[in-house]
């Protein structure tokens, strides 16, 4: 009998064991999901705080377009309905006299190169010099022109 009372005092010792082996793993997962919550509401709360930030820039931002808008709106108030055709015939003729300035500058360039090859051409034409001989228009000293 007294095998049988040390056998189920060994038995209830390791259901003890066991339970308190359970228990302490189960407190171990909530400490563990204890701190995890807690890291997850810090960041939230970060996050939170942020977001609020943000939308009150937003907030300020949208305050500054309306009042963009209300001066713009004004503005057009006294609009001159005749303005914008002016400025049209405006542009379109600063467009022209444009226009026309690079024409004649495209021109004078072109003239420009056809003066350079005759030039270029009249010179290759001409004979050396002989040693000595000035070329034409070249004032020779002691001798009046």
């Amino acid at each position: 009998m007294a095998a049988r009372s040390a056998a189920e005092q060994g038995r209830a010792q390791e259901r003890h064991a066991a339970e308190a082996l359970a228990q302490g793993r189960e407190l171990d997962a909530s400490w563990k999901a204890y701190r995890t919550g807690r890291a997850r509401a810090a960041d939230l709360r970060e996050r939170l705080d942020t977001n609020t930030q943000a939308a009150q820039a937003q907030g300020a931002h949208l305050n500054a377009a309306a009042a963009e808008v209300a001066r713009r709106t004004a503005a057009l108030g006294t609009l001159d309905e005749n303005e914008f055709p002016r400025a049209e015939y405006a542009r379109e003729q600063a467009a022209q006299a444009y226009a026309n300035l690079i024409g004649t500058q495209n021109k004078t360039r072109a003239r420009l190169d056809e003066l350079r090859l005759l030039i270029a051409r009249r010179e290759g034409s001409l004979d050396g010099l002989p040693d000595g001989a000035s070329p034409l228009g070249t004032p020779v000293s002691g001798r009046p022109n």
